[in-house]
């Protein structure tokens, strides 16, 4: 892994108005809620790619301990994070797909074939992992609160 510069406190990049962990962070926040209020593969899409990310501007700032930062790249969810995020962006990945995705359509008006889903049951999105489904928006619930918790315990510079 290469060494990266870190810029000093109170010279960090923007990009727009983002410039802190706790701005990328805000941001997953509202990509979540989007998620909640729409579940499609754009939004599930947009809040996976934010909320991996936000590792992007711990690094960059250059202040978290590097051991959490470690403890936080094997926690299962932010791997299975990753994956979603490299998926959605790459389709093909180098490393192998340790997991895969399910998505099922749902019906509006009456029961879909092999009853797959009931009377007005709208879509569902899953990360299958060791022969468990994981519904996306469960995932995205414990990735926010594990990075509230990172960003606190961090004492990460907040905007």
């Amino acid at each position: 892994m290469r060494k990266r510069k870190h810029l000093p406190m109170g010279k960090l990049a923007r990009f727009f108005e983002i410039s802190t962990p706790r701005h990328m962070f805000e941001k997953a926040v509202r990509e979540f809620e989007k998620m909640k209020l729409n579940l499609n593969t754009d939004t599930i899409f947009n809040f996976f790619v934010t909320a991996y990310h936000i590792m992007d501007y711990v690094k960059a700032q250059g202040t978290a301990d590097q051991k959490a930062i470690k403890k936080m790249y094997n926690d299962p969810d932010f791997q299975m994070c990753g994956f979603i995020c490299n998926k959605g962006k790459h389709l093909k990945l180098d490393k192998g797909e340790p997991y895969s995705t399910e998505h099922k359509r749902g019906a509006l008006y009456g029961v879909l074939r092999y009853k797959e889903c009931r009377f007005k049951e709208g879509p569902s999105y899953y990360l299958l992992a060791e022969g468990k489904r994981i519904d996306v928006i469960e995932l995205g619930r414990r990735l926010l609160q594990k990075w509230e918790e990172f960003l606190s315990d961090q004492s990460v510079q907040l905007p």
